[in-house]
């Protein structure tokens, strides 16, 4: 059984890494999204792909998650999403960790 998901399989609570799955646990991984999600409601359980990324806004001058993220490589190498303030349409960079 071949799964359209791409490995590794990433579950993250409020932007902290709690479960990886390998290509042998593809079957357990909507059971322990869901685990995650009843076991702590009140945080945000996201996937790999559903991260958002956060950066400070200049204009309303308070770290906010961006929308519209999108990851660039910058000249030197390192990576920095770029997206927009959701509040203002201000447009945001933040630059990751090596």
């Amino acid at each position: 059984m071949k799964s359209d998901k791409k490995l590794p399989l990433e579950i993250y609570k409020d932007g902290e890494l709690v479960y990886r799955a390998d290509k042998n646990m593809v079957s357990q991984y909507n059971d322990w999204l869901e685990h995650f999600k009843n076991k702590y409601p009140k945080s945000k359980i996201t996937t790999k792909g559903e991260i958002m990324a956060q950066g400070y806004c200049v204009k309303c001058k308070v770290k906010r998650e961006m929308k519209d993220v999108e990851e660039v490589t910058m000249k030197n190498g390192r990576k920095a999403n770029k997206g927009v303030c959701p509040t203002c349409s201000t447009k945001m960079f933040c630059i990751k960790g090596k």
